[in-house]
């Protein structure tokens, strides 16, 4: 009784279920890099993109934060900017090493 798997349409090939058990990407998709699924090319632009945007939110985000603390600590409350730049440091470290976050939780 050999049963032949029904692959999902974004595979060429496949070793389960769903587009994430893809051997290769048909050739209107492609494979994430984030989440190892095959999504089609249209979409994968737009994650480009996105990505792309992130990484200046990310940097407008720091930026600011600096900027926050020194004015802060330019007016002479040294305790709130020291706990201001704990913070802003706590979530520094939980944006750059995600995985940290899930081990926490």
């Amino acid at each position: 009784m050999d049963k032949k798997k029904a692959c999902h349409e974004s595979c060429e090939g496949c070793t389960g279920h769903g587009s994430n058990s893809c051997i290769q990407c048909s050739s209107s998709y492609k494979r994430s890099t984030i989440s190892n699924d095959c999504i089609r090319n249209d979409e994968y632009i737009i994650w480009q993109l996105w990505k792309r945007y992130i990484q200046y939110i990310r940097y407008v985000f720091y930026l600011m934060s600096m900027i926050i603390i020194f004015i802060i600590a330019s007016c002479n409350n040294i305790l709130l900017a020291v706990c201001f730049s704990l913070i802003t440091s706590i979530i520094i470290t939980f944006i750059e090493k995600p995985d940290l976050l899930y081990d926490f939780l």
